[in-house]
């Protein structure tokens, strides 16, 4: 079924950025992420975007800090674990499963976990990690890396063939525990789509989904809108969408309002209108979590000021 594209952390923006703000380090940097500090490749745009946009990539961490304990987090597109070092900094008793299919990252998320639960004030269980594509069918292509993070383009022969399901990751988990809630958030640049529909199993356990919505070919526009019926239909979600720089756009809406939106930015990525901004972020939401996504998007909207995220002292 296709192919997939882990282009991932940091997530594009796409907005071209003054010279001046643009640094490229040669090598692996510190980069300080609450309380902890997590090590970068060279190239990686997270710093640069989190200081243009204060509440890029800033959502994630107060949904984890409204999470009940004994909640579950499975982040496919995981990187090098800057996502997972956000989010434990604010509820260390969530469970974590990290999923990343490229090699060099993959071994750099490994060395920061192992950091990041070095420096946790209490002790936690170490993460699941997992270096996988998600997904049904044959992955077909190769790993290309851009800006700290890696595309999967497509190709006939590749060695990149190892794929998992979503409801395989999920049996590691529920089938030895039942959890609070669970969160899975997808992050893989434009096919988050068939991570989505990997999905089959119907847990009697309540679920929230936090996705990437990037289209760059009017396919991708189609299967996210099945995408996001299914969420709606199967499992009765709503929806609260978020723009790219991470500023809360509408909540509690309907599976037609997402694909107006998302309809928006593809007319943009066309040139038949002018350039707004460049893919959306979506959180689904069945009533069963209904109380646990609004609790989050007050206190996201309430202002309240993250820890701080800057380069780490030398």
């Amino acid at each position: 079924m296709g192919f997939f594209s882990y282009f991932k952390r940091s997530r594009r923006l796409d907005v071209p950025l003054p010279e001046a703000t643009v640094v490229e380090p040669e090598q692996d940097f510190l980069y300080q992420i609450g309380s902890v500090i997590i090590k970068l490749p060279p190239g990686h745009r997270l710093p640069v975007y989190q200081r243009e946009n204060p509440r890029y990539d800033r959502f994630l961490p107060v949904l984890a800090s409204v999470m009940p304990q004994n909640s579950l987090v499975i982040d496919v597109g995981a990187n090098v674990g800057d996502t997972y070092a956000s989010m434990v900094v604010e509820n260390p008793g969530l469970t974590f499963v990290c999923v990343e299919p490229d090699e060099s990252f993959f071994s750099l998320m490994e060395e920061n976990v192992g950091s990041v639960l070095g420096q946790l004030p209490v002790r936690v269980p170490p993460p699941v990690l997992l270096k996988k594509f998600v997904g049904e069918g044959v992955v077909k292509g190769a790993l290309v890396k851009r800006d700290g993070s890696a595309t999967l383009v497509e190709a006939d022969v590749s060695t990149m063939q190892h794929y998992i399901t979503l409801d395989e990751i999920l049996a590691l988990k529920t089938g030895q525990s039942r959890f609070s809630s669970i969160l899975i958030k997808s992050d893989v640049d434009g096919f988050d789509h068939q991570v989505i529909q990997s999905f089959n199993n119907h847990l009697d356990q309540p679920v929230l989904w936090f996705f990437e919505a990037q289209t760059s070919e009017r396919n991708q526009r189609e299967a996210f809108g099945n995408a996001i019926d299914r969420l709606s239909e199967e499992l009765g979600c709503e929806f609260a969408v978020f723009d790219n720089f991470g500023a809360l756009m509408c909540r509690d809406v309907s599976a037609k309002v997402v694909k107006s939106l998302l309809e928006y930015v593809d007319r943009q990525n066309i040139e038949a209108d002018t350039r707004t901004i460049w893919y959306l972020d979506v959180m689904a939401y069945s009533a069963e979590c209904l109380a646990l996504a609004n609790d989050a998007l007050e206190k996201y909207q309430a202002g309240i000021p993250p820890r701080p995220y800057a380069p780490a002292p030398t």
